[in-house]
């Protein structure tokens, strides 16, 4: 499925694909979805940028109108939404929030609270099902890793899949997605699609503390 979308058809799917995307698209109707309640706090995270003339300007935090989605004539793709349709990208904790930047230690972040305006339903790809029996099932396990995976520049392909199945999730009343972090263990990333479902509250300033990161030896033999 994921190499027809990348390198044979990615607007009109051909079956029986078709109808496995239709499938896909019940089943996460019936098992993998949640409702954001309304009021709920997310959080975005926007790297401040250096001034090298003032270092003290890089605590100031950005306002509340520059941390919201891009204009849709500069948004680029990202593992949700297609170039030129803009998505809120957000976390449930501002340490995620963070982390899915990068940042080095001792970088400035403004933060920016997203206070959600009404219900919302949403994708939930972070909800565990024990149902392993099913095919569909076995390969839905693959698929919600997609979602959280950070692809090198030179996969980049692999974003077409899930922004295909985001649009189609989006059809069919979705108002965002929630998904697994690959970079903060236990927390949890949201896209949110549309604008009028939340307000972009307060914004303030944190500070890159401590990095974590962990190496193995995949040759390695137990």
């Amino acid at each position: 499925m994921a190499n027809i979308i990348k390198h044979e058809s990615r607007f009109i799917i051909p079956e029986p694909y078709l109808s496995f995307v239709n499938s896909i698209i019940q089943l996460t109707r019936d098992k993998f979805s949640s409702i954001i309640p309304a009021n709920s706090k997310l959080y975005r995270a926007r790297i401040n940028s250096i001034d090298f003339e003032n270092r003290d300007n890089e605590k100031l935090p950005l306002p509340p109108e520059q941390m919201g989605a891009p204009p849709s004539h500069i948004a680029t793709p990202g593992r949700i939404n297609p170039e030129g349709i803009p998505y809120l990208y957000c976390a449930g904790e501002v340490d995620t929030a963070g982390s899915e930047l990068r940042p080095w230690k001792g970088a400035f972040l403004t933060i920016a609270d997203i206070l959600i305006d009404c219900d919302l339903p949403v994708v939930d790809l972070t909800i565990d099902c024990n149902d392993s029996d099913s095919a569909l099932m076995l390969f839905f396990d693959d698929f919600t890793d997609m979602f959280s995976t950070q692809w090198p520049p030179e996969s980049k392909l692999n974003f077409l899949v899930t922004q295909f199945f985001s649009e189609h999730f989006k059809s069919v009343g979705f108002r965002g997605i929630k998904y697994k972090s690959d970079f903060n263990l236990g927390g949890n990333n949201y896209a949110l699609f549309f604008k009028e479902d939340y307000t972009i509250d307060k914004t303030y300033v944190v500070e890159t503390n401590e990095l974590s990161y962990f190496f193995f030896n995949k040759d390695e033999t137990v």
